[in-house]
């Protein structure tokens, strides 16, 4: 819930993030990082963990920004002061001034009488996540620019300043300098905001990660809902080659789906969903319109190429496509001479 009714929702903000901000804590205790550019990251905020320096941190949805923006906190000399996570996509722009920066009792027609407490207040001492800030209007990101460079902000119906000793982190999956150059975010906000940016790879560059985030949710999904299942090494294998365009957002939520729904021990390939094992939409209507116009040989032959442009898109030597395809590699060389261009 973002958009509170009355001062007590603050302990929305306050309280609620605890079971994250603690997994974020185990990020790297319970989870080995293997992928170098994550390593790296981690590094890096490692390095700079006591300076209040304002990051953005961009990259996909689902790739774990906000994850990594409570780790920031967590490993920083605020950690033991508030956390204050604001989706600004899931505020209305009528109402985002007021949440920010809160208003005097009487502000305004249907106000709360005893007004109400802006969350940048609320988070005073402490760090505040504005998710998806590229979503904030224009007036609230001019706002939100006197609060960084001066360090006090004025809520709405009140004509003395408040000042606030808060770090400010900002996630993004969208090109600011793009919406720089086209008006819709301001390059003053912009180079303020941008300090230090760091950039999350995407799940599917990131693939030695995917074994060890598998086990850290099955084991977080195991011990919430009191059952023991596990999965079994083609389930596995499924996992490296998927894509995954939800990222690490869409590997959990399956997980917690797979946990919940089924009933034996070992999780197999046979309650996996079909978009694991399908071709995309595009490749099936290919295919139905070479069905119409070819002999079986043909389809055959076309087919046999699909699946060897697909495997060698991910496994890009004989070696790897051969132990992939489970066939000789003498075999796979012929494949590639014959299919891949």
């Amino acid at each position: 819930m973002n958009v509170r009714d009355d001062i007590e929702e603050l302990d929305l903000y306050t309280h609620q993030n605890y079971e994250a901000v603690e997994q974020a804590n185990r990020m790297e205790h319970d989870m080995v990082i293997n992928n170098p550019n994550m390593k790296e990251l981690i590094k890096v905020l490692k390095r700079m963990k006591d300076f209040d320096t304002t990051c953005v941190i961009t990259g996909e949805s689902g790739t774990g920004k906000t994850l990594l923006a409570k780790y920031i906190h967590k490993i920083s000399n605020r950690a033991d002061k508030p956390f204050i996570n604001i989706n600004c996509a899931s505020i209305p722009n009528e109402l985002i001034e007021s949440e920010l920066f809160g208003y005097e009792e009487g502000a305004f027609t249907g106000a709360n009488p005893k007004g109400k407490k802006g969350l940048i207040h609320a988070a005073d001492k402490g760090t505040i996540l504005l998710d998806e800030i590229a979503e904030l209007s224009l007036k609230a990101q001019a706002k939100l620019l006197t609060v960084l460079q001066e360090k006090e902000f004025l809520p709405i119906g009140k004509t003395e300043a408040i000042k606030v000793d808060i770090r400010v982190l900002a996630t993004t999956n969208k090109d600011l300098r793009l919406l720089v150059e086209s008006g819709k975010f301001r390059e003053d906000l912009y180079y303020r905001l941008n300090v230090i940016e760091f950039y999350v790879p995407p799940l599917r560059r990131r693939r030695e990660d995917i074994f060890n985030l598998v086990e850290m949710f099955i084991s977080e999904f195991n011990k919430k809902y009191k059952v023991n299942r596990s999965l079994s090494p083609g389930v596995y294998k499924l996992f490296m080659d998927y894509d995954w365009p939800g990222n690490i957002r869409e590997l959990r939520h399956l997980l917690e789906r797979l946990v919940v729904t089924v009933d034996s021990l070992i999780i197999d390939t046979n309650h996996l969903p079909s978009s694991f094992f399908s071709m995309s939409n595009d490749e099936k209507m290919a295919l139905e319109e070479k069905i119409t116009q070819k002999n079986f040989d043909q389809l055959i032959e076309e087919y046999e190429s699909l699946i060897v442009n697909n495997a060698y898109k991910k496994h890009s030597s004989s070696r790897k496509l051969a132990k992939y395809l489970d066939i000789s590699q003498t075999r796979a060389n012929k494949l590639i001479n014959k299919y891949i261009k």
